[in-house]
């Protein structure tokens, strides 16, 4: 059975693809009978195929690295759990979405729960233990409070060795009167929820100083708005959302424990602080840490 590697063009993303719509390589048994399968999206339909090209088969892995224990120097706070996740060969997708549209951190919005790395030690892992849907990741092997060197780690090495915080999800209740939200948000295309970057003066504020334990603040992450849910909807079914003008129910998560600092980009408000109305596309658009598309407005 010959191994060939597929070059696609892909609308899909995992953690061992990071770039949208950017040329990738990865191995796949073939046959005359049996397709490639991308393990990304499931099916090799749903990307397009630019060219399959005979390859060695990939090897197993012989370190005895991947056979050892993780090992972590002690984490920060409570909250925070030790994940270890093994690959079989290089260059094996882990099975888990991220968005990493936050400097500091990466948000899991979804994982592959069969035929991954990630799927397997789910299954053998304790449930305190185990990866979620909703978990932010602020560690990756030695690398911590750098979003882009993070992704770098999580696609090296047969070991991946996670230090991650669950959600902390609350509700705030926000009559706009008609006004603009106040905030500046931004939002990676491939992720599911959409990160607040700056609170503005305006509605949100004004619930933030009077009910200072449900305050919002940069970092937080909108994940629904009334009854659209980022998980179904994308970012912009989110900001649809949002652009609605009387009462919201807005859902947001943090990651749990001390709030996690600011070690990356330094945030300018001062460029988008000027007043945009809804929808207006007055916003910036701009290539993220890895060439994916990122996008930041007013709403």
């Amino acid at each position: 059975m010959a191994m060939l590697t597929s070059i696609f063009q892909c609308k899909c993303f995992s953690v061992d693809e990071p770039e949208v719509e950017m040329e990738l390589v990865s191995a796949f048994a073939y046959t005359d009978e049996v397709m490639p399968v991308h393990s990304g999206c499931g099916t090799a339909t749903d990307c397009d195929v630019v060219k399959l090209v005979e390859t060695s088969p990939v090897a197993e892995s012989t370190d005895t690295e991947a056979e050892s224990e993780c090992s972590y120097d002690d984490c920060d706070v409570d909250s925070e759990i030790r994940i270890c996740i093994r690959r079989l060969f290089t260059g094996e997708p882990l099975g888990i979405y991220l968005d990493k549209s936050d400097s500091r951190l990466l948000h899991v919005w979804g994982l592959k729960l069969s035929d991954s790395p990630v799927a397997l030690h789910n299954g053998q892992a304790a449930e305190g233990e185990r990866l979620q849907v909703g978990d932010y990741i602020v560690q990756v092997n030695d690398v911590r409070g750098d979003s882009r060197a993070m992704m770098q780690m999580m696609n090296a090495g047969y070991k991946v060795q996670l230090i991650v915080r669950r959600s902390h999800k609350f509700v705030v209740d926000i009559d706009k009167k008609g006004r603009k939200l106040g905030l500046e948000v931004k939002y990676g295309v491939e992720g599911r929820s959409v990160v607040v970057q700056a609170v503005l003066p305006g509605p949100v504020r004004e619930w933030s100083d009077a009910q200072p334990a449900l305050a919002v603040r940069p970092g937080d992450r909108i994940i629904s708005v009334n009854n659209i849910m980022g998980q179904d909807h994308g970012p912009q079914g989110i900001l649809e959302g949002l652009g609605a003008k009387s009462q919201l129910k807005i859902t947001l998560t943090r990651p749990a424990g001390p709030e996690v600092p600011w070690l990356g980009e330094k945030m300018n408000t001062a460029r988008l602080a000027r007043s945009v109305t809804w929808p207006s596309r007055l916003h910036q658009r701009h290539k993220g840490a890895h060439g994916c598309l990122s996008e930041q407005m007013v709403v």
